[in-house]
This record gives structure tokens, C-alpha cells and sequence, in this order.
């Protein structure tokens, strides 16, 4: 009879981008957190063992305690005379970030270190330690052994323990803006608790000082440049007094008569002219003085026709706030800064303003002179035959006016400083300072730190953290197959089964044995689910010759395909397995001599180790299986199966059964699996759980692809199930345990 050919084709193939395809699996919230849930031992071991490591580092831990006074920044507003410019203190954000800043300074923390002595207590200056010493790399008695004092090496050593001091000081220092408010909490942290009120208040008390310090010597300053200016305006006054004396003692001596004579003389014209001639010389003179101010550039405000001006006083005004906000700014930010250019350019602009207003109203008083100076000459042509000696005298006295003028002003604005100058030395009696203490700090009762409850908090949280990581990675990174996704994704296999493992897995004997007695447990639904599938994948017609195999040994691969047809017997299927492992055959094991001798149908051959066909004397399995082969002559397995005989038992046996099941030895150990392909109709390649590297299902999948065998599908065995909280059985991926049992 001529041997079975295979009916039909594989419907998979193994491409080149298999490998490719690895890398687009999607990831599935679900699968992932199956994964962590299968690891969660691993997990709860890693958490442990953090945990107490967490615990056992805390108490070496020393608790620290929190100290805190709470100061009130309440700047006063004052006005202090300084040419002309009233001085005035805020109260913002910025004033109180300003003052945080006073408070973290470097002098006022030198100055707590000296109030309290903090360089001689090893807590702040570890220099005082020897142990510290060596671990600074620092021997002060060999570095100063032989050196004078105050010479540059004891200069350094001083300079670096200042250093190390003012650090470990200023590390426990906390400085707290309270919201909506002008109070500033001072709060320092220290293993001492007397010692962190101490320090607390000592920086509370040294801001109070600070700050009057300020206040005083901002005050002096201004009342010095008062004094010099008082000095300097009385002198001016005091030359344009005697001016004026000696210019109407020349003028009496000149004239020989007063100018009330002369203007008798001349009533009706001297008091025309006279009228003309000095609002002509006034606005001469207030255009000259006009002019010169502007040209040497003194100070605007100090010409009252500028100082009149409302557009200059507004350009003056908006100059000052500027400068006062580039001085309050300047202290945080570097001078390159862009708002500090903003700054200076807006400042110059205000600059040019403030000129071209003044030009224009030097044009002013230079129109205005014009005109009266035009007016003059008209009335001069009506009195040129005026005594020239009526004309000097005018001259002389509009000069005296003038200097009397020059002194009047100079009075009162000496009258003016000197007003200032008291009340400023009045104030440098009741000068105190923007910030008051609020509450003192007193030594806390509780820690601040509880290490011992941080530490394992955070031991216990990165314990978890690094416990699912590694579950996670280790899945992630497997070389094994884990769901039904990743087989179909990365072979192109279809999967046609799962078995869950069985606690009795490394005994089939007992594994078969309940099988038989439990037809309606999980274990049992799965093998129904599989020989279904398997009768089913051909279609219309059936397969009757199946072949099972995998890719190396102990992968349940001789259990499935007992089980299988088992499973088929019970549906009234005539069905026999035969165990084609000729030289390590499984099936009698897995019946642990459950066999009876019954020659139903003798198959004995000189060419074939196969004697008769044995049944099971509890289920009524008929079970082919070699009784010990004996290979000479270079004989192989292989050959065996290869025969025309062996053909002919294979051919008999479709003949007389409705499903033949051939339990192969595994693919990548021995080439019988590819050599009993040609017999089958259907081959089922089992692939363990979790166990089975990519690699060899690959291998094993690509020989039978290269011949053109009919494999239906693969099976993944001793599949783990555990119960997930939601209490399905699915364990990876949704279309793993789920679609099939749930």
C-alpha cells in the first residue's frame, strides 16, 4: 500500500521579521500588572528586606529638634532731608525678601557666632575633633608646629575653621516669610534643643541690632551733609551782604548826589524807562543765570524757573523713583542684568527730557529779554539827552538790587537747612528699628525628625519600587514565552491549547491516572479544549494520524498526546497511540503498567521493534510502544522509521483506528520527529511555559516549515494559574486562561 502523504499544508510562516515583531507587541495594562502580580513574592521579599534595612540605618540616625522666633519687619515711613529728596522705606514682598537676605548675611552670622561662641563647640567646628581632623585631611599641630603667631599659615588654618564654622551654622538655619503678612520665623535645627532656641534667638536678636545700626547711620550721614551745607549757605550770605554794602557806599561816593535828585529831574521818563529798563535787565539777568545753569549743568532743581516747572518736577520726580528702584534691585542681580540696562536707559532718557525742557524755557526768557530789550531802545531815543551820569546810576542801582536779590535768596535758603539740620539732630535721639520680636524661641519638647518613621517609609517605598521593577524587568526581558500573544506574534503559530501545570506534574503517571478520574476538572477541560481544537483544525475532515513534539525533552509533550487520546477514546473514537520515542519511550511510564498483553492485532516485524498493541486495563487505551530496540549494523532510529515496514504499520493503523497519535521524540535532539511528519495529518508542537527559549520553538517551527509538514499549532504546557483579585484565571494577557476556561 502506498505510504500516507500529508493532506495538506502549514498555514504559518516563519519570516525574517519574526524577530522584528518581538518589539511591537503592545503593552497591556492588564498583562503588566498580571506580571507584577505573579512576582509578588519577589516583591514582598525586596520591601523586607529595605524595610528593616531602612529601619536598622535610622537608628544610627540622631534625632534633631526645631527652635523658632518669629520676628515682624514694620519699616516706619520718615522723611530725611538729602538735597531736597525725601528717603522713604516699603514694606512689600521685595522689602521682606530683602530683609531674609540681611538675615542669611554673612556679617550677622559671624556675629551670632561670636554672641554664643559656636567656634568651640565640636557640633559646628569639627576641627576641635581629631577623628574630623584626619578625615579633612587637616594635622593642625604639624601644619602651626614652628609657626609664629598671626603668620600666614595660622592666618589659613583661622580663615578655613571660620569657614566650616559659619557653614555647619548656617545649615540648620530656616528663614519662613508667613503669608499675608510682614513676620518672618526664624527657626534653626539642631541635635540640641537648648542650643537651637539659643541660636534663634541670637539671630532674632542680631537682625533688632542690625537694623538700628542702619537707621543710625543713615541718619548721621544725612545730618553731616546737613551740617556742611548749613556751613557753606551761611557764608554765601554772609559775601552777599557786605556786596551789597560796598556797592552803595562806591555808588554815594561817585555820584555826588543820590539817585532820587536825578530821578526828580527826569520823573516822567526815569519812570518809563526806568519800569522798561529793569524788567529788560531782569529778564536779561534770568536769561543769563537761565542759561549758565544749563550750560555748567548744576542741579535744576535749584533755579526756581526750572523748579517751577511742572512738566520738570514730573520728569524729576519719576527720576528719583527710578534710581530709588535700580538701588533696591541692584543688590540682587548682577550688573549686566537687562532691568538694570532698562534702567539706565530710561534714566537717560528722563535726562534728555529734563534738558530740552529746560532749553526751551531758556528761549523763554531769552523771548521775553528780546522784547523788553527792544522796548528800551525805543524810550533810549526819547532820553539820549539825559545826563550820562543819570544812566550810570540807574546801572548802579539795578546791580545793588540784583545783589540784594542774591542775598535775600541765599538767606532763606540758609534759614531752610538750618530748619532741617535741628530736626534731623532731633531725630537721631528717637531713631529705632523697622523689625520688633514678636515671640522669643523657647526649646522644643518634641523632635523635629522622627528618622526612625522616615527612614522605612522611604526604605519601604523604594523596596517596593526596586521589587516590581525587577519582577517587571525580569519578565520583560525573558527569553520564553509567557502568553499567547507573544507565540503568535513572534512565531506566527497559531495557538491551539494551554495546559495549566498539575502539583503531581513530575510524576505523569499520577497526573494520567487523575485525569481519568477527574473528567470534568480544570486540567481536564483544557485537554478537551485541545483535542478539539485539534479535530477540528482540518477542517471538514478531520485529522487521523496527529503527531506530537517539542522542542527538547521534559516539556510534557508524551503526557499531552496520552492525555489527548484519552480524551479522544472517551468520545467514542477508536484511538491508539503509539510511542515512536524508540530509544527513550515515555508511554509506559505514563501507564506505570497499567498494560495488559492483550494481542488484539499482532504487528510483529523483524524491521520494527513493535510486537502488539496493549491495552489499559482502566481506561481501555490501546497503546503501541517499543518492548527495547537494539540497533546494529549502523542502524538508526531514524532508518527504522523510515522504512517501507514501518509505513505499512502506519498505513494499517489509519486503516483500523479513527485517530492514530504518534509521540515523536523532540525535534531539536533527533531528526525522527521531521522523518514521521510525512505520516501526519496534524503536528502539535508543545512548548513548556515560561521554560522553552524563543530561539528553540523558532528552530523546531523552521524544520518543519522547510519540509512543508502540516503543524496545526502550538500548545504551551505547565502553564502556572494562580487566582488574580478579580478572580479569573486568566494570569497573562486577555486572551491567555480567559477566553479559554473563564
Amino acid at each position: 500500500m502506498e505510504s500516507v502523504q500529508p493532506k495538506h499544508i502549514s498555514r504559518f510562516r516563519i519570516t525574517d521579521t519574526a524577530w522584528q515583531s518581538e518589539q511591537e507587541l503592545t503593552v497591556d495594562m492588564r498583562s503588566i500588572f498580571a506580571e507584577v502580580w505573579a512576582g509578588r513574592w519577589t516583591i514582598v521579599f525586596v520591601t523586607a528586606c529595605a524595610t528593616m534595612l531602612g529601619f536598622l540605618v535610622s537608628l544610627q540616625i540622631e534625632p534633631t529638634y526645631r527652635a523658632s522666633a518669629k520676628v515682624m519687619f514694620d519699616p516706619q515711613v520718615r522723611e530725611i532731608a538729602a538735597g531736597g529728596r525725601v528717603s522713604s522705606f516699603g514694606a512689600g514682598e521685595e522689602g521682606l525678601q530683602n530683609e531674609i537676605e540681611v538675615l542669611r548675611s554673612t556679617s550677622l552670622l559671624n556675629r551670632v557666632i561670636a554672641q554664643l561662641d559656636l567656634s568651640k563647640r565640636p557640633e559646628f567646628n569639627p576641627m576641635l575633633e581629631p577623628e574630623s581632623n584626619a578625615l579633612l585631611g587637616i594635622d593642625l599641630s604639624a601644619r602651626l608646629f614652628g609657626a609664629d603667631q598671626g603668620s600666614p599659615l595660622e592666618t589659613e588654618v583661622s580663615n578655613l575653621e571660620q569657614r566650616i564654622v559659619a557653614t555647619n551654622v548656617s545649615d540648620g538655619l530656616r528663614l519662613t516669610p508667613i503669608p499675608l503678612s510682614r513676620v518672618i520665623e526664624i527657626s534653626y535645627i539642631s541635635s540640641d534643643r537648648e542650643m537651637s532656641a539659643q541660636i534663634a534667638n541670637a539671630f532674632a536678636n542680631q537682625y533688632i541690632r542690625d537694623q538700628l545700626q542702619v537707621r543710625l547711620s543713615t541718619t548721621r550721614a544725612a545730618t553731616n551733609w546737613l551740617a556742611s551745607r548749613v556751613e557753606e549757605l551761611r557764608v554765601r550770605v554772609q559775601e552777599a551782604e557786605l556786596a551789597v554794602a560796598a556797592a552803595r557806599t562806591k555808588q554815594s561816593n561817585e555820584a555826588g548826589q543820590s539817585l532820587e535828585i536825578t530821578r526828580q529831574q527826569l520823573a516822567a521818563l526815569i519812570n518809563t524807562y526806568s519800569d522798561i529798563e529793569n524788567a529788560s535787565m531782569t529778564a536779561q539777568a534770568d536769561y543769563m543765570r537761565l542759561r549758565t545753569s544749563l550750560e555748567d549743568g548744576s542741579d535744576l532743581g535749584t533755579v526756581p524757573e526750572f523748579n517751577n516747572s511742572e512738566m520738570l518736577s514730573g520728569l524729576a520726580i519719576r527720576e528719583m523713583n527710578l534710581r530709588n528702584h535700580y538701588t533696591k534691585i541692584a543688590e540682587s542681580l548682577p550688573q549686566d542684568h537687562y532691568s538694570l540696562a532698562e534702567i539706565n536707559e530710561a534714566l537717560r532718557n528722563l535726562e534728555t527730557m529734563q534738558k530740552q525742557e529746560a532749553a526751551r524755557i531758556v528761549e523763554v526768557a531769552r523771548t521775553r529779554w528780546l522784547s523788553l530789550d527792544e522796548q528800551t531802545r525805543r524810550i533810549q531815543s526819547a532820553i539820549r539827552d539825559l545826563d550820562r551820569k543819570t544812566l550810570q546810576q540807574a546801572e548802579d542801582e539795578l546791580n545793588i538790587r540784583q545783589l540784594e536779590r542774591e542775598a535775600d535768596a541765599s538767606r532763606r535758603l540758609y534759614e531752610t537747612f538750618l530748619e532741617r539740620l535741628n530736626d534731623a539732630s532731633e531725630q537721631v535721639t528717637l531713631e529705632s528699628a523697622d523689625a520688633r520680636i514678636l515671640t522669643f524661641a523657647e526649646p522644643p519638647l518634641n523632635t523635629y525628625s522622627q528618622p526612625t518613621k522616615y527612614a522605612v517609609t522611604v526604605a519601604f517605598i523604594a523596596g517596593l519600587m526596586i521589587g516590581t521593577v525587577l519582577v517587571y524587568l525580569r519578565v520583560r526581558f525573558s527569553n520564553t514565552f509567557r502568553s499567547v500573544d507573544e507565540v503568535e506574534k513572534i512565531t506566527g503559530a497559531d495557538v491551539i491549547g494551554m495546559t495549566p501545570a498539575q502539583k503531581k506534574q513530575d510524576d505523569p503517571a499520577k497526573v494520567f491516572r487523575e485525569f481519568s478520574k477527574r473528567p470534568n476538572s480544570r486540567f481536564a477541560e483544557a485537554i478537551h479544549g485541545l483535542r478539539t481544537s485539534i479535530l477540528l483544525k482540518g477542517g471538514k475532515t478531520p485529522p487521523k494520524v496527529v503527531l506530537f513534539t517539542s522542542s527538547h525533552s521534559g516539556e510534557g509533550k508524551s503526557l499531552l498526546a496520552a492525555l489527548t487520546a484519552l480524551s479522544a477514546f472517551r468520545i467514542n473514537q477508536k484511538t491508539v497511540i503509539v510511542d515512536c520515542d524508540l530509544l527513550n519511550p515515555n508511554q509506559v511510564k505514563i501507564l506505570n503498567g497499567g498494560l495488559v498483553d492483550q494481542k488484539i492485532k499482532s504487528v510483529a516485524d523483524t524491521a520494527t521493534p513493535f510486537e502488539s498493541i496493549r491495552v489499559d486495563h482502566e481506561t481501555g487505551l490501546h497503546v503501541l510502544a517499543p518492548d527495547g530496540i537494539q540497533v546494529h549494523n549502523g542502524t538508526s532510529t531514524a532508518d527504522i522509521l523510515s522504512s517501507q515496514n514501518f509505513s505499512d504499520l502506519i498505513t494499517r493503523l489509519r486503516d483500523t483506528y479513527d485517530l492514530v497519535v504518534l509521540d515523536a521524540p523532540p525535534s531539536l535532539i533527533a531528526v525522527d520527529a521531521r522523518v514521521l511528519s510525512k505520516f501526519a495529518d496534524s503536528i502539535v508542537y508543545v512548548t513548556k511555559w515560561n521554560k522553552t527559549a524563543r530561539d528553540a520553538v523558532l528552530a523546531g517551527l523552521r524544520s518543519f516549515e522547510l519540509i512543508g509538514a502540516p503543524v496545526s499549532g502550538v500548545v504551551l504546557s505547565m502553564v502556572k494559574i494562580m487566582k488574580t483579585p478579580n478572580r479569573r484565571a486568566s494570569n497573562y494577557g486577555s486572551n491567555d486562561f480567559g477566553n479559554l476556561w473563564a
